[in-house]
């Protein structure tokens, strides 16, 4: 059986429990990180369905598997979750692709000054998510994926270099080069300032 040792992360002890199928376990561990890991689906997929359906997907993944955690010191168990939804959401993604691209498309035109309208709120910058979309949209799917993990997920380097699977020197170059392309396209919107940091 799958034992804990003294003073582990609570996620380690809520993943043994899950390899013993304690739905309780399950649950707690669910609670602690749907907003974050179902956030970074969105990130991937660029589509709210799309997102949840690689959340739910994970999660299922995470009950069925669990046993296969291998816990790293007294680290959180949030890289592995991580992992496992970008695997879930390129899933979704492939699944789905061409009826994407059409909501895609959809979603391009109501971002249109033209086509939405005013905003009803008057502090976001509108022209500045239009362009940060249009910039996401255009990236490959690996860059999306850094940017995701790194600015929506608020992951360190090294653990977005241990979940994509590349060394740590390399996203961070990779990462100071997409930081600098969208400081380029933001200009001087607050996004802009952002991505600079």
């Amino acid at each position: 059986s799958l034992r804990s040792p003294v003073g582990a992360h609570p996620d380690t002890l809520l993943l043994a429990g899950i390899a013993k199928r304690d739905q309780q376990a399950f649950s707690s561990l669910y609670q602690r990180y749907e907003k974050k890991l179902y956030n970074l689906a969105l990130n991937l997929t660029r589509d709210p369905e799309a997102a949840r359906e690689a959340f739910q997907e994970a999660m299922l993944r995470v009950w069925t598997r669990g046993h296969r955690y291998k816990p790293q010191g007294e680290a959180s168990a949030l890289p592995w979750l991580a992992k496992v939804v970008t695997y879930e959401a390129y899933k979704v993604c492939k699944r789905g692709q061409r009826e994407r691209r059409n909501e895609r498309n959809f979603a391009a035109r109501q971002a249109d000054p033209a086509v939405a309208g005013t905003p009803e709120d008057p502090h976001h910058d509108w022209e500045a998510l239009a362009l940060l979309n249009q910039q996401l949209e255009k990236m490959p799917a690996p860059d999306r994926q850094l940017i995701a993990l790194y600015f929506g997920f608020e992951l360190s380097q090294e653990q977005v270099a241990r979940i994509v699977g590349l060394p740590q020197r390399t996203v961070s170059n990779r990462l100071q080069a997409l930081r600098t392309k969208l400081h380029a396209a933001l200009g001087g919107t607050a996004l802009g300032s952002l991505v600079s940091e």
